[in-house]
């Protein structure tokens, strides 16, 4: 008979077996690559992580995507034994290059009305959230959120318009808005 398979040959799961995809709006990153966890039962990372270990949550491929609420992006979580076809099945190439964000570096594009300008060409983040270019930049400088591909529009309350705020090195980019 062919030995058992258990946790212990299989890998752990772990709060730092994480990687941010990045906020509502980037689904298509990860659409039929990997399970999405239901975001009304799972949406706390160390909560989950604690399920997938404790065999509560069903992830036989041992990786996951999630969504946290506290910071308003999808993560996703593999098994210690699982990294390397996770990150390949997402195509996920992490240079580990970190993009440098400044308040200088955002370029106004107009009030409501305007939305044509960005649709489908970058991402706008949840506008109950990031509603300020500073704070925006804050968020993006820690981490706690993430835009891979440099540029990002949000709805600035203050001075009620869009803004594309723009990476270090994107300026090329953010001159075709």
């Amino acid at each position: 008979a062919p030995a058992a398979t258990t946790s212990a040959t299989r890998g752990r799961w772990s709060q730092e077996n994480t990687y941010a995809l990045g906020p509502e709006g980037c689904e298509h990153k990860f659409r039929d690559k990997a399970t999405l966890l239901d975001k009304d039962r799972h949406n706390s990372v160390m909560a989950t992580v604690g399920k997938l270990n404790a065999g509560l949550i069903p992830a036989e491929v041992g990786y996951c995507i999630m969504f946290s609420l506290t910071r308003q992006q999808y993560f996703l979580l593999w098994r210690s034994d699982k990294e390397q076809e996770a990150f390949m099945r997402l195509d996920i190439r992490d240079t580990g290059e970190q993009l440098h964000w400044t308040p200088s570096l955002a370029k106004p594009l107009g009030p409501k009305g305007s939305e044509h300008r960005f649709q489908g060409r970058a991402l706008l983040l949840n506008t109950s959230i990031y509603n300020s270019v500073a704070g925006t930049v804050n968020e993006l400088n820690s981490g706690r959120i993430r835009v891979d591909q440099g540029y990002c529009v949000i709805f600035s309350s203050s001075k009620a318009q869009y803004f594309l705020i723009y990476a270090q090195g994107k300026d090329y980019e953010a001159a075709r808005f």
